[in-house]
């Protein structure tokens, strides 16, 4: 790991804080067309009704985690720093691995995935 692959710590987390809070906020556009399929007459059943919860609580989570990284990053020790390129790759995801990598130059994560809709 070379010096100049380190990233600050707390802008890692940060990043990992803005990318939680990007989660809850797509959670939350789910809840609102989960809660319109009902009101226009979608049927649900029990198992539906679970699920809806469960949408609810995935929000709620994601809240909770974006809260828990913005704290870390306030307050992880200013020299700290981690190789974030080296984390992200792992990732499937291109944009969220570059994100959180911390830089778009020369990165690519290693399991680029494609995008899939609705199981495709």
């Amino acid at each position: 790991m070379a010096g100049d692959d380190l990233r600050p710590l707390a802008e890692t987390l940060s990043a990992a804080a803005f990318e939680m809070a990007e989660m809850e906020r797509l959670a939350e556009g789910l809840q609102v067309v989960i809660a319109d399929l009902v009101a226009h007459g979608g049927v649900i059943g029990a198992h539906g009704a679970v699920e809806c919860q469960a949408a609810d609580a995935l929000t709620q989570r994601l809240a909770g985690m974006a809260a828990f990284f913005r704290h870390l990053a306030v307050n992880a020790p200013p020299d700290a720093r981690i190789d974030a390129a080296a984390a992200a790759e792992g990732l499937t995801l291109a944009d969220q691995a570059v994100r959180l990598a911390g830089s778009t130059v020369g990165f690519e994560p290693s399991n680029a995935g494609e995008l899939e809709l609705f199981g495709g």
